[in-house]
């Protein structure tokens, strides 16, 4: 369900994704992705790196659509981590009085879609993923790590836990 959530937010921001550059920092992180250059202050050069190699990799229209293209494929992949970390929130969740345990997968399922196609195009998250910003990489890192987070707190007592928890902190 998860790849579903990808398709489904990729295809949404494919739609309306920005044909060249916008305005304000897209331009300035596009020219500096191209050329391996610095941007305004802090730099976010993992951000450059990325907007270089996926530019070069994907032979799809020019630079600005490439990066713009990555961008959106970011947000889509963190949208599917959120839907992930819904969905394991969603599972323990319970009200008082009689539940049926077979419509349980429907109201965890259809809630964390529910939460994670509210989230993915709301309006400021969805114009940061149609244009080039470091706003969805961050973002996508965060529901990474919250996702790594909850295999580890899984996982704890294992010999896999150190090595998540090594993922996290890189």
């Amino acid at each position: 369900v998860a790849l579903g959530v990808f398709v489904v937010v990729l295809v949404g921001y494919v739609f309306t994704l920005a044909p060249t550059v916008t305005f304000w920092d897209a331009g300035e992180f596009i020219a500096t992705a191209r050329t391996l250059g610095i941007p305004h202050p802090p730099g976010t050069p993992l951000f450059v790196l990325l907007g270089n190699v996926f530019g070069r990799l994907v032979p799809i229209g020019e630079f600005a659509y490439r990066t713009n293209l990555m961008t959106a494929v970011v947000s889509a992949a963190a949208a599917a981590l959120l839907f992930l970390v819904v969905v394991q929130g969603l599972r323990g969740w319970r009200t008082d009085g009689p539940t049926d345990r077979r419509s349980d997968g429907l109201y965890v399922l259809g809630g964390a879609l529910a939460a994670t196609l509210c989230a993915a195009f709301t309006f400021t998250v969805w114009q940061n993923s149609i244009e080039t910003e470091v706003y969805m990489v961050a973002t996508f890192s965060i529901a990474a790590i919250c996702w790594l987070a909850w295999l580890w707190r899984r996982a704890r007592g294992t010999a896999r836990a150190s090595h998540l928890l090594l993922v996290i902190v890189y």
